[in-house]
């Protein structure tokens, strides 16, 4: 079942409006991918809505300062093999988070959105559309942490949660060692804890 975000302005859409959502974000959920059907889905599916109706020319934008991870322009319509994504762009952002922006209209993703182009807040990605596995025009908008884990993207969409949220820190440890096999013991050690240091000779 469908939902409003309850938003004046969403901040992947460039044009005013609300969201619906047309997918949830999670575990086994009902209806997903089609009706009578039960899966995960790692994103939400958000079509952009005004005065209660679903518009097909919603400008997709970048929601955060970043550089282009990932992108493809070449699909041009349905596609249940390894572009099921369709036309689609990922962004990596300054914290290590990464946001992707999946189904977009053939031919809309701009010739400088490319892998390593750095994107601007509010930058237009591409538009909704329905390339890849999709039934109907729709924007996937998905969120990974660090790790390449997805997190629930609604909060980021609603500004709950920024991605001025997270932030990485790092130590540089020194520790002096006479042989080889005690400074790779300790740097196994240290991996196994979540530590990320290098081994250099000195």
């Amino acid at each position: 079942m469908s939902r409003l975000l309850g938003l004046s302005k969403v901040p992947v859409f460039a044009e005013p409006g609300d969201a619906k959502i047309t997918a949830e974000f999670g575990k086994n959920i009902k209806d997903y991918p089609t009706a009578g059907k039960t899966g995960d889905h790692s994103g939400i599916d958000i079509v952009r809505c005004t005065d209660g109706k679903n518009s097909k020319t919603a400008s997709v934008c970048a929601i955060a300062d970043g550089v282009v991870a990932a992108q493809r322009k070449w699909v041009k319509g349905f596609k249940s093999d390894s572009a099921t994504g369709g036309n689609c762009v990922y962004i990596r952002h300054g914290n290590g988070m990464t946001s992707k922006y999946l189904h977009l209209k053939y031919g809309t993703v701009p010739d400088r959105i490319a892998d390593g182009a750095a994107v601007k807040k509010g930058e237009t990605l591409g538009y909704m559309g329905a390339t890849g596995l999709a039934y109907g025009d729709h924007l996937h908008f998905q969120i990974e942490d660090r790790n390449g884990t997805p997190v629930d993207p609604e909060p980021y969409l609603t500004g709950e949660k920024s991605f001025d949220d997270h932030h990485s820190y790092a130590l540089m440890l020194t520790a002096r060692y006479d042989n080889k096999s005690e400074a790779e013991e300790a740097l196994a050690l240290l991996h196994k804890a979540g530590i990320s240091v290098a081994l250099c000779e000195i």
